[in-house]
């Protein structure tokens, strides 16, 4: 355990998601910096998440299932505080910023107010074919409250010696949806990625490692390692021939995409480099990086406006605009943190996910959700 009381592999895989945010900041607020984009970009940030979603949300529900199992308890009970432990994590702050712009008048949340509000905006982007302003990174938030959705019933009531299958065959289901958008149905690049089916590949795998931990430990450690070696190398070496070469053909290589992210999630999960990802700062951000990732385009938005009419400035180099753009987003979701997300979160105590904590704790429990998008 760490000083604070938190899992060692848990600090990691915060750190991991503070990471997986500054991908995304980079993309959105260097747009015109076209070098980074093979890298460091929202699309490899986002699929980190649903690895690391994937890993700690299968985990949680494979302990809580198995508690069940010794205490005869029943699953129905589990997936109701499931969703009231989500709720109390997800909808304070995601509907506050809705409400708030709205009243403020920001044109695209009240052109598509519905679509947020019902969790759908990944259908929304579907439809338009194209993203829409202060409001585009709600996808990826549809995205993982629609796995939320059917989740649980898939780790809790799957029979065990199928859930491995039923896992593998999501990752392999995912990549040939995508293909299948590509080829038969013309989806343009966007319209391939937004909806849930396209992104299960990425939850499913940090899903298959976690029931690998806990069922087979010795196949998830060499499977760790498997991807870490061997697909890593390959996914960053076919990512340059589609950024640089073959741009044309880069959905080809998209299903390498969650088997080498999961390598990075799998290593961290297993302790390495924790010289780096155990830095108190890193830590730190990851715990507030829902709020951050909320916030950080209205953000944006309302730094280059008060630029504009208070200060009269209308041009600041990129650098600085970053450091600004990033230091009030911090700001923003620290004191959202600490005024109004943690005491809501307080509140999870009241949902253990299964009431005989002398069998599961549900402080640790709570602890494990820590490193999704949505999760403290």
């Amino acid at each position: 355990m760490s000083t604070d009381g938190r899992p060692h592999h848990l600090r990691g895989l915060d750190s991991l998601r503070a990471v997986a945010f500054s991908f995304v900041l980079l993309d959105h607020f260097l747009p015109g910096e076209q070098a980074w984009k093979p890298w460091i970009n929202g699309h490899v940030g986002v699929h980190l998440f649903f690895v690391i979603s994937g890993l700690l949300i299968t985990g949680i529900l494979l302990d809580a299932r198995t508690a069940l199992e010794q205490t005869c308890g029943r699953g129905a009970g589990v997936v109701g505080r499931f969703y009231a432990r989500r709720v109390l994590r997800i909808f304070p702050v995601f509907y506050a910023t809705l409400a708030l712009t709205y009243l403020a008048g920001f044109p695209i949340v009240r052109q598509s107010i519905w679509w947020h509000v019902t969790y759908a905006s990944n259908i929304y982007f579907f439809k338009r074919g194209a993203f829409a302003g202060q409001v585009s990174h709600f996808w990826s938030l549809a995205v993982e409250e629609q796995f939320y959705l059917f989740w649980p019933f898939v780790i809790l009531f799957t029979p065990r010696r199928h859930l491995g299958r039923v896992m593998t065959f999501c990752i392999v289901f995912s990549s040939a949806f995508r293909i299948a958008g590509q080829l038969i149905w013309n989806w343009n690049d966007v319209q391939r990625e937004m909806l849930t089916f396209s992104c299960l590949d990425s939850l499913a795998i940090g899903g298959l490692f976690a029931w690998w931990q806990r069922s087979a430990p010795e196949h998830a450690e060499r499977l760790a390692g498997l991807l870490f070696r061997v697909v890593l190398p390959v996914w960053i070496v076919t990512t340059a021939i589609s950024a640089y070469g073959l741009p044309s053909i880069e959905w080809v290589f998209r299903p390498l995409d969650a088997l080498a992210l999961g390598g990075v999630v799998f290593a961290v999960a297993a302790g390495r480099f924790k010289f780096v990802l155990h830095r108190q700062v890193l830590v730190y951000l990851g715990r507030i990086s829902y709020g951050m990732y909320v916030f950080h385009l209205f953000v944006a938005l309302c730094v280059r406006t008060v630029l504009r009419v208070v200060f009269h400035v209308e041009h600041l180099p990129n650098a600085l605009l970053v450091t600004l753009y990033t230091a009030v987003t911090i700001a923003a979701a620290a004191v959202s943190w600490h005024f109004f997300e943690a005491p809501l979160n307080s509140l999870k105590r009241f949902f253990p996910y299964v009431r005989d904590e002398r069998i599961f704790a549900a402080d640790s429990m709570q602890t494990a959700g820590a490193a999704t998008i949505a999760e403290e």
